[in-house]
């Protein structure tokens, strides 16, 4: 969207520019160092976009461990963080190419479980850095990375107890579903019941 003259431009999937698919899961975009450009997570690769055109990365080429992209993290020209479906990888940009055709040197964190990458869930969702501290949000809930190698997990364990509130106002089209057991007669319970019966004459 070009917001001084209002502007919007299409780029959907086709052999054009680049794009392998339509679904577009993050956006993130680079310092001037790396051309001030973006790059996307997509359901088919990750793709920097060059002027108008777009170069794409998927599986096939050792770049990435995953096709679905759903997290970019730039923490500098040689860290990249790229989330997937498979895990993650580091990327190394500061010898690629002005239109990232190549110079790009990858680490690839894969689902092989253990310290030597996300803890509990291989689907990164999102991520982020804080005091040298990266959290990684994944479906099975949040890992904090303090090192290479060295991750503390907070997704649910056994035990723990969700609690949910709601402020939602009862509506008419609110629908509430009871189930019953169907009524029976128990010959053994009622035997043992009549013994408690007693017969007290009228006066």
């Amino acid at each position: 969207y070009d917001y001084v003259n209002e502007v919007w431009t299409h780029y959907p999937k086709d052999n054009i520019n680049g794009i392998q698919n339509d679904d577009i899961f993050t956006i993130e975009k680079l310092p001037a160092s790396l051309g001030g450009d973006i790059v996307l997570g997509t359901g088919k690769g990750l793709a920097f976009k060059t002027g108008e055109v777009f170069q794409v990365y998927t599986k096939t080429d050792d770049i990435i461990p995953n096709n679905k992209v759903y997290s970019i993290h730039y923490q500098s020209d040689s860290e990249v963080y790229v989330g997937t479906s498979g895990g993650y990888a580091v990327l190394d940009l500061s010898a690629a190419s002005s239109d990232f055709s190549s110079g790009i040197s990858t680490t690839m964190y894969e689902a092989s479980w253990g310290n030597e990458t996300i803890y509990s869930d291989k689907n990164i969702k999102a991520i982020a850095f804080a005091n040298g501290t990266g959290y990684f949000g994944t479906e099975g809930g949040l890992e904090q990375r303090l090192a290479p190698g060295s991750w503390n997990t907070f997704g649910p364990q056994p035990g723990d107890v969700l609690e949910i509130y709601t402020r939602k106002e009862f509506s008419s089209r609110d629908v509430f579903q009871y189930e019953t057991s169907s009524a029976k007669e128990d010959a053994e319970l009622v035997a043992n019941d009549l013994d408690n019966v007693s017969v007290v004459p009228n006066p």
